[in-house]
């Protein structure tokens, strides 16, 4: 309880310059020292100095991004938003602020030359926080946020530049074994003589002339005549269906489904009574 002499603090303070105080400490040790200062409060002198002491100091990249990881999903309390809008009520940035601000909106603005980009990522290898994504790792979207993603993105257009980018990025990629579809080549074997224009004609009047899953009316060009059952040899009418150019695209994907429905939508149609 004795009081030191500014000597001493002084001593005691340039000893301690640059020590990370309770580091040795274990975390038994630790908790009981947060459990004894548990509804305590600084003063406001405290305060001050304390606020005094970390003025112009910087954190760390890794501080940075063990505060963010320490805080993701945390909300401030009304009380605490009150507080903070009232701290900063009739603020007004000095000149060097806002000088500050506008500089830092015309870099985020410009672009960037490949020499610049390619410094910047050299930079940030090996770097964990470099991108925060590491936090993400293994982690999912609630359907309620990919909703709000989604409707965030909803007529959004891609830019000429953006769309290029994507294409430069997808070739090659989807094509041949690449390709999220591939079957082996599949695709590549020719259809038998009797797969032509006659058969196909044929389906397509049996059919109306109609998608048999949109119900879109023929005009002009011949809709396609898809195999149900994706097997370019079977070629008898119960395995052939009338499908517009969008359906029958979508018909590849989720292959064992669409034969399902196929097969049943034409016997319901047309062989039930057979």
């Amino acid at each position: 309880g004795r009081d030191f002499s500014e000597e001493h603090r002084a001593k005691i303070s340039l000893a301690l310059k640059g020590k990370m105080l309770g580091s040795h400490l274990s975390k038994e040790h630790k908790a009981k020292i947060s459990l004894a200062m548990e509804g305590k409060h600084h003063t406001e002198e405290t305060k001050t100095k304390i606020r005094q002491g970390n003025t112009g100091k910087h954190l760390s990249e890794e501080a940075k991004a063990k505060l963010r990881l320490a805080n993701t999903g945390k909300h401030p309390t009304e009380e605490t938003k009150t507080k903070l809008r009232l701290s900063h009520l009739g603020e007004k940035h000095s000149p060097e602020r806002k000088e500050n601000n506008r500089q830092t909106q015309l870099r985020l603005k410009r672009k960037l030359t490949p020499e610049q980009r390619q410094a910047i990522s050299e930079r940030m290898i090996g770097n964990k926080y470099a991108t925060g994504s590491q936090f993400f790792l293994g982690r999912h979207h609630t359907e309620r946020a990919k909703r709000k993603i989604s409707e965030a993105h909803k007529g959004i257009p891609f830019s000429k530049e953006k769309r290029l980018h994507i294409s430069q990025a997808k070739k090659g990629k989807c094509m041949g074994p690449e390709a999220t579809n591939w079957k082996g080549g599949k695709s590549f074997e020719p259809y038998p003589y009797h797969f032509n224009k006659e058969l196909k004609e044929e389906i397509r009047a049996r059919d109306n002339y109609t998608c048999q899953l949109c119900e879109a009316k023929q005009n002009g060009t011949g809709f396609c005549i898809h195999h149900i059952d994706y097997t370019k040899n079977n070629n008898t009418p119960s395995n052939l269906i009338t499908l517009c150019p969008v359906c029958n695209s979508l018909a590849n994907f989720n292959r064992q489904s669409w034969t399902s429905y196929f097969q049943l939508l034409l016997y319901s149609r047309y062989f039930s009574e057979l």
